[in-house]
């Protein structure tokens, strides 16, 4: 009963690793924000300089999204992770 026992635990065991692996979790990645508007976010790499100034504008966001050929990312994409310093 035992070894029944232990080897369905194996077989779950198998199986949850391999869909694990072969189910990579999205890459999140951080893009600074040099525009909004009412659907979108425009990113870019370098550092915004209005974002050094106090503001409710949104300068860091987390997303798995690439940006569109106009550097932008719907905010149904993204999480806002930094705002201007208040």
């Amino acid at each position: 009963m035992k070894r029944i026992f232990l080897s369905v635990v194996a077989a779950v065991a198998i199986f949850g690793a391999s869909f694990a692996i072969n189910h990579p979790k999205p890459v999140l990645v951080e893009f600074t924000v040099t525009a909004e508007d009412a659907q979108y976010y425009t990113v870019s790499s370098s550092p915004d300089p209005d974002c050094t100034t106090e503001g409710e504008q949104v300068c860091r966001i987390s997303t798995s999204a690439s940006p569109d050929s106009q550097n932008r990312i719907l905010k149904t994409q993204a999480t806002a992770t930094g705002w201007k310093p208040e």
